[in-house]
């Protein structure tokens, strides 16, 4: 059962498919509301960096690292989208489509890892120390810690590994963090961060509309396709008018025109033997009266035709003899 559309027909096709596997009959159910298709579009195309977005991206992306133009800087960059599109106020889904785009081609690399450096050195003496030790008994333990696991903190600055002092400390790194913060406050340390979502390297120079242009016809090429296949498969869900076998393998290249006669098309398409009608309105009105039945429930006990069923239900909702309740059960009224 898809419960929302698939991308392409490929992706359709694939994973209805499965459904058959163990070679028993099986059945695929899409199911479609009235927003479905538009919020598709939405998902799939809305988010689709243009060239025009991915070389707006990338201008702001060198102008916020402060890059020269015609410089390649090697240092790699701490990097946190959500900071830079709230600078230029971009949308954070296209502007990370857009990086991931430049990343692909080769103009940036993107490790996309959460990490923090915490570097500090103690400025204060330790005659200070043991003074402020005396007025800020709370912030004793941090310090201590931290004396006891990097040597030479007073000599030089340190790299420290917050995740491990917080455990060493027994609280979180959030708690750490405040803590040292109110350290170089005070003026007990000095204390450098630097933190990002990503780790950004630029591997060619800065040459903007110069570096973009080379693969821009790709990516055109690259994004019409998409528009295509997404308009395909769109195209193939409000097709009611050919069976689905035949739409599916007519897209992937076979030659058939024999309908499956199990499609929702198919289906529709099959008379309802008038003979078969007057019955089982009686034998749905004999069933039920011994207890609700979702339309599901009461194909599972006959071997009637489900477009009859499903005509004789409509039928008697229509003459008020059955309405439904609310677990879609149809009840005797």
């Amino acid at each position: 059962i898809h419960y929302q559309v698939p991308e392409t027909l490929e992706h359709y096709f694939q994973e209805a498919g499965r459904a058959g596997r163990d070679g028993d009959r099986a059945y695929a159910t899409l199911l479609l509301g009235p927003d479905d298709l538009l919020q598709s579009r939405k998902q799939f195309l809305a988010n689709l960096p243009e060239v025009g977005d991915v070389l707006k991206t990338y201008r702001k992306l060198n102008s916020y690292l402060n890059i020269p133009y015609g410089e390649r800087i090697e240092t790699s960059f701490p990097f946190r989208l959500t900071d830079f599109c709230s600078t230029y106020k971009l949308p954070v889904p296209l502007t990370y489509n857009a990086l991931e785009i430049l990343d692909r081609q080769g103009v940036i690399t993107l490790s996309k890892e959460f990490w923090e450096k915490s570097r500090i050195r103690i400025t204060a003496s330790k005659s200070d120390l043991y003074n402020y030790f005396n007025i800020h008994p709370e912030l004793k333990d941090t310090l201590q810690i931290l004396l006891r696991t990097y040597g030479g903190l007073f000599d030089f600055e340190t790299q420290i590994n917050p995740r491990l002092i917080s455990r060493k400390l027994g609280c979180s790194e959030g708690d750490l963090n405040t803590a040292l913060k109110r350290l170089e406050k005070d003026g007990i340390i000095e204390l450098h961060q630097q933190e990002g979502d990503m780790l950004l390297t630029f591997l060619l120079p800065r040459e903007d509309e110069k570096t973009i242009y080379p693969f821009s016809d790709q990516l055109k090429s690259r994004n019409k396709i998409k528009k295509e296949k997404v308009g395909q498969m769109q195209a193939y869900l409000l097709n009611n008018k050919k069976c689905r076998s035949i739409q599916l393998l007519t897209y992937f290249g076979e030659n058939i025109n024999k309908p499956c006669g199990y499609c929702d098309v198919c289906l529709s398409k099959k008379p309802i033997d008038p003979d078969q009608i007057r019955p089982l309105r009686q034998k749905i009105l004999e069933v039920l009266s011994q207890g609700p039945k979702t339309s599901r429930e009461l194909l599972d006990t006959w071997e009637y035709p489900e477009s009859a069923t499903l005509k004789c239900l409509q039928d008697l909702l229509h003459d008020g003899k059955l309405h439904l309740g609310s677990k879609n059960q149809y009840i005797v009224s």
